[in-house]
């Protein structure tokens, strides 16, 4: 299985600049726009929902969760690796599916209360099972970009929306950069989390394709 991974980590990463350098250039605001952009705003407005930004990052979401599925597939002779990779690859559908259909504001208006403390406790039990597997698992390579790449995701997903909510209103300016730095910072966990899941699924297959020779 030959995957460019620098190239393609490259890629993705530069998809993310893109879509901030079109988010910050059509917004109406700005003297110098072009009109074409600023006509089509609302369709790389980060701070939208059911545009291009939210498309890409329910596709990088879902690419993860499709990933790990790969891994709980191949990694099926180690019960242990297997379970953690199915509930990790459940947890990254949910999330995919989440980021296309906003469950978090809904959970929001039901609670009466902001939705980052309603996901706090599901995301720090999630976090100490990847900690605890991969600590076990014993691959410093695997730990650091799974664990960096959640790490990096949290703090645009749950750190910034919780800055924004805590001093609201925050200022025009101020406002506009943490929805930047939100988005910004989720989709580049998304795809730090997803270069760790390629490297791992790689592993595996070669690992299969190697007994499949000896045999």
């Amino acid at each position: 299985m030959a995957i460019p991974l620098r190239r393609l980590l490259f890629l993705l990463l530069s998809i993310v600049l893109l879509l901030i350098l079109l988010h910050v250039l059509s917004m109406p605001d700005f003297s110098w726009s072009l009109p074409l952009l600023t006509r089509i705003h609302y369709r790389f407005d980060l701070d939208s929902e059911g545009n291009i930004p939210t498309w890409y990052s329910t596709v990088l979401l879902f690419a993860v969760s499709f990933c790990s599925l790969g891994i709980s597939v191949l990694s099926y002779g180690h019960r242990h690796s297997q379970k953690f990779w199915l509930v990790f690859s459940c947890v990254y559908c949910y999330l995919s599916m989440d980021e296309a259909a906003s469950f978090h504001e809904y959970f929001g208006n039901i609670f009466f209360f902001n939705w980052v403390f309603v996901y706090a406790p599901f995301a720090l039990a999630f976090f100490v099972l990847c900690v605890y597997h991969l600590l076990k698992c014993g691959n410093k390579t695997l730990r650091h970009w799974i664990l960096s790449g959640l790490i990096v995701y949290a703090l645009g997903g749950m750190g910034c929306e919780l800055i924004a909510r805590l001093y609201r209103p925050l200022p025009p300016f101020l406002y506009k950069i943490e929805v930047i730095m939100e988005e910004g910072l989720e989709m580049t966990g998304s795809i730090i989390v997803l270069m760790g899941c390629l490297r791992e699924l790689i592993r595996f297959w070669s690992l299969e394709r190697n007994k499949k020779i000896t045999a």
